[in-house]
């Protein structure tokens, strides 16, 4: 069995004895030296066994990756994974990739330069989410399906309504932005106006709409309850689209006073609703015209109601911040 060099042997035993018990972890055998000194990675004492007992010159190893570089490049890895072309593409055996894209251009005859805004603003809006938490949805083909694809369901509705410019159309609850900057993407000839009582999240969308080159997004930082009582808001919007911002009773109440009168209110909604929902809405003065029902790929059921306002808000809606939501409005109400 081979010694210990001195200087390891005073290191760990301090000179008490020239070898150690054989159960000793270290059990004192060249190869032990070797491994050892293969596995140190820091520059300890253990390296300088292997070049002591063979005469071999240490060798320099790779400098390792900070944890920041590491965390940067795993991310561009899975971002790589979920690319979704920006064209219809077809594999090996001619089946047509990218379906999403395919079907948006298809239905709502999206342009090749719409295509292009709409690329962008999915990559910028993920870097946007890595910054501050915009949606849950993290990888580019769910926010194509979930938020792309659905908030432009609205399209055929607001071409078909909106003909005499300039049309100014408000996002009531817009948090990361969507349906406005989708919208405002297709349809660059109207102004949307995304409104959100979160600055961070407002001041995120503004900044997403100023690189992809949207000069018609203007965002609102504010309660709709205290937005809605101000001349300068109140029944000045001729289309309010809305999509999963509140029940529907608080919907109600606070986004009807922002619709001019024969204006359009078009609530994003999901298939399951009360009977009471379509009498309450005609008791704030909105009549709805139609229902249209779509599917998305991944299987859920979406509903778009069309609403058309009939008479002016009563001066006494929406009522104070806090209230609607505490006291939600139903038909004994009035």
């Amino acid at each position: 069995m081979p010694t210990l060099p001195e200087r390891l042997k005073k290191i760990l035993f301090s000179g008490a004895s020239i070898f150690p018990p054989l159960s000793h972890p270290l059990a004192l055998y060249e190869s032990s030296f070797h491994s050892l000194a293969r596995k140190d990675s820091k520059g300890f004492f253990f390296t300088g066994v292997h070049a002591e007992k063979t005469g071999e010159k240490r060798k320099k190893k790779p400098r390792r990756k900070s944890v920041e570089i590491r965390k940067r490049k795993r991310i561009k890895t899975r971002k790589a994974r979920a690319y979704i072309p920006l064209f219809p593409q077809k594999n090996k055996k001619g089946e047509k990739k990218n379906a999403i894209l395919f079907f948006v251009k298809k239905i709502w005859d999206i342009s090749a330069e719409e295509h292009k805004k709409l690329n962008a603003l999915t990559a910028f809006f993920l870097k946007e989410n890595e910054k501050i938490n915009l949606s849950a949805i993290r990888d580019k083909e769910g926010v194509w399906e979930k938020h792309i694809v659905d908030s432009l369901a609205a399209v055929p509705i607001i071409r078909e309504r909106s003909t005499t410019p300039p049309v100014k159309i408000l996002d009531f609850g817009s948090g990361g932005g969507f349906p406005a900057l989708p919208l405002a993407a297709v349809f660059p000839e109207k102004q949307f106006f995304p409104l959100d009582s979160v600055a961070k999240k407002m001041r995120a969308v503004q900044e997403i709409a100023k690189k992809c080159g949207m000069r018609n997004v203007n965002v609102l930082v504010g309660r709709g309850e205290d937005l809605a009582k101000q001349k300068e808001y109140r029944e000045q919007f001729d289309i309010v689209v809305s999509r999963a911002a509140a029940p529907w009773a608080i919907l109600l109440e606070i986004a009807t006073p922002f619709v001019k009168k024969n204006g359009i209110f078009i609530a994003y909604r999901g298939p399951e609703h009360e009977t009471s929902d379509i009498p309450l809405a005609k008791k704030m003065g909105l009549s709805l015209e139609k229902i249209e029902k779509y599917t998305l790929k991944s299987g859920e059921k979406r509903e778009l109601w069309i609403l058309k306002k009939k008479k002016h808000t009563e001066k006494r809606f929406p009522r104070k911040v806090g209230i609607p939501k505490k006291k939600p409005l139903t038909i004994d109400f009035f």
